[in-house]
């Protein structure tokens, strides 16, 4: 048979057809199905077991590791699939699953009477009670993730995709955002930096005039900690000297700039310019 077919027996498609699993589970298990039978080896031979990471699992279902990982420990844990060292492989234990071990839990089919919402169990035609805990999350019979988890994942990479695109805007670069320059990102947050100090540190770094700093411009000089010295420190906390340095026009070209990206300290700025004006 052409390897650009993956053949199942009939007898594994009808004993999966009765197994409830979520669907990142499902895509999981697919996955490892195709990356199995779906592959011919050298001998002719259908592949039962390979070694599969999570990433080209993640990389072909659209799930992030994290999920991918937790979905392979259940399905192991639910017998679908069986682990020899680092190769995985879909598991015949599932076979020998019992029938009630795929039905809904017994406190989920026994409905309580006190409930008010109708819904009609499509099986019998009969119109039953269900509570509202069944029809959101039992329904299918497993719960889906909490929808906080997958919203805090959005969240940090959007934070992380914005930092790099405020380096490579005032640095003029193209950089990636690569999984070092994620981690140095990452660790500057769990520091307790905000992203505004982020921002802030990466500005002064751009602003550097030192002849090599073209040969050295990433976001570990500006932010990492590099041969034992938090760049972060360094430029966050960095003087207004080399401001100074510059003309009138580029210092008010700088502040404009300054102000734009941290518009909540106008008011102190404008009053440390006053006083200066007055010392003078």
């Amino acid at each position: 048979m052409s390897d650009k077919f993956t053949p199942i027996h009939n007898e594994v498609l009808e004993a999966l057809m009765i197994k409830r699993l979520s669907t990142y589970e499902w895509q999981t298990l697919l996955c490892i199905i195709r990356k199995t039978y779906g592959y011919i080896d050298d001998n002719g031979d259908r592949k039962r077991i390979d070694w599969i990471t999570n990433s080209q699992i993640s990389d072909m279902t659209k799930i992030s590791r994290p999920h991918v990982s937790r979905a392979i420990n259940k399905l192991i844990k639910k017998r679908f699939l069986k682990k020899e060292g680092i190769q995985i492989g879909l598991s015949k234990d599932f076979y020998k699953l019992p029938k009630q071990a795929t039905e809904l839990p017994k406190q989920v089919m026994e409905l309580p009477e006190q409930v008010t919402i109708r819904e009609r169990i499509t099986q019998t035609g009969n119109y039953r009670e269900l509570p509202k805990q069944v029809l959101t999350d039992t329904q299918t019979g497993n719960k889906s993730l909490p929808k906080q988890v997958h919203t805090k994942e959005i969240k940090e990479n959007t934070t992380k995709e914005t930092i790099m695109s405020y380096f490579n805007e005032v640095c003029k670069k193209t950089l990636k955002l690569s999984p070092l320059r994620r981690k140095i990102i990452d660790n500057c947050l769990k520091g307790g930096r905000s992203v505004d100090d982020i921002k802030k540190a990466i500005l002064n770094f751009s602003r550097d005039t030192w002849e090599d700093r073209a040969k050295y411009c990433d976001l570990v000089y500006a932010i990492g900690v590099r041969n034992k010295i938090d760049n972060f420190d360094k430029w966050f906390n960095l003087s207004k000297q080399i401001s100074q340095e510059k003309t009138p026009e580029q210092k008010k070209k700088e502040r404009d700039e300054y102000l734009k990206l941290f518009p909540q300290h106008r008011s102190y700025i404008e009053n440390k310019e006053k006083q200066e004006a007055q010392c003078k």
